[in-house]
């Protein structure tokens, strides 16, 4: 399975389905990948940082994960950040119904194809 990058869609697909897609067509850091209603394809990729003003906090040996992440979460934020992608060629993404394919030019979308499945790949 491995990891992956999320993908959503502004635009009509061709069988007119809607949702959340998944791409490994890009850097598979967890990051989404915004087909705008305008064309254009944006990149939202995050990281965490620790709060001004905070310090780690310090565990005892026997404290569990939970314990540890908990305290972490106390001490940090997501940050994320949005710019677009100036993506030129196709990239796939699918969910478990559909494949498609998206074709872009200097950072504008041409079109987007689905993909056909054979339905029995071993004939």
């Amino acid at each position: 399975m491995g990891m992956f990058d999320y993908v959503k869609c502004e635009v009509s697909l061709p069988d007119g389905h809607q949702g959340d897609f998944q791409t490994k067509s890009f850097d598979n850091n967890m990051d989404t990948y915004t087909i705008k209603s305008n064309g254009i394809l944006e990149m939202t990729s995050w990281r965490i940082e620790k709060i001004d003003g905070q310090e780690f906090p310090t565990f005892p040996e026997d404290a569990d994960m939970w314990e540890r992440i908990e305290g972490f979460r106390k001490v940090t934020k997501k940050v994320e950040e949005t710019n677009p992608v100036d993506f030129h060629g196709v990239f796939e993404f699918y969910n478990t119904d559909s494949i498609y394919q998206a074709k872009f030019t200097d950072g504008k979308l041409n079109k987007i194809t689905q993909v056909e499945v054979d339905a029995n790949p071993d004939n």
